[in-house]
């Protein structure tokens, strides 16, 4: 285990973390760049082949960047991960040829639909989607159908408020109104500020 994204998941408001069953990926070896990409596609393929009938949550890769505290760095970053993995799907998925505004729209690999979360150091102390490795940014694959495991999906209303409630009163709050609008690749890198405008992390 990733001791950095351990410290996330032991530490995050979010109710279902602590007890949730995670894979990760092969270590980032710096010397290889992108021909990490590869190995780590190779290594979530594996995963996906029994994610489902071993009621996984999800999948942690951890990417080394010296840029890993630059917000727009970051968001860079996302975009060609997703390029990359996409380009090693066994399934050969089209998801990001599609129109990803759509509210159906879901990054995809290996036949599973991904909810795509970042974690990093460039957001500021307090927020949701921090980590304190100053070099690393983490990507946190989760299958759809784990929310169904948890009971949180779009129509379980008290779940949604009572995680939210959690995070706004651990001084983490983040925007509910940006969630409603289910546009799911907005929710993939939260913006710094709640406040702020989707990041647009695609273009």
């Amino acid at each position: 285990m990733d001791d950095a994204f351990a410290v996330v998941k032991r530490t995050t408001p979010c109710p279902y973390a602590l007890g949730a069953r995670i894979s990760y990926g092969p270590q980032w070896d710096p010397a290889l760049g992108l021909a990490n990409s590869e190995l780590i596609a190779q290594s979530l393929a594996e995963w996906a082949k029994t994610a489902r009938t071993s009621a996984s949550h999800g999948f942690v890769i951890g990417i080394y960047s010296p840029e890993a505290a630059d917000f727009g760095s970051v968001t860079a970053l996302l975009k060609t991960a997703l390029q990359h993995l996409s380009h090693f799907d066994p399934n050969q998925s089209d998801c990001l040829q599609r129109d990803i505004e759509q509210t159906d729209w879901q990054f995809e690999f290996a036949g599973l639909r991904l909810f795509v979360n970042v974690f990093a150091p460039c957001y500021p102390p307090g927020h949701g989607k921090r980590v304190e490795d100053p070099e690393r940014v983490f990507l946190f694959f989760q299958p759809e159908y784990s929310f169904d495991i948890c009971g949180v999906n779009r129509d379980n209303l008290a779940a949604k408020r009572m995680i939210r409630r959690r995070f706004a009163e651990a001084g983490s709050p983040y925007s509910g109104e940006l969630i409603d609008q289910r546009v799911e690749a907005y929710l993939y890198m939260l913006p710094l500020d709640p406040g702020d405008p989707p990041v647009r992390w695609w273009e």
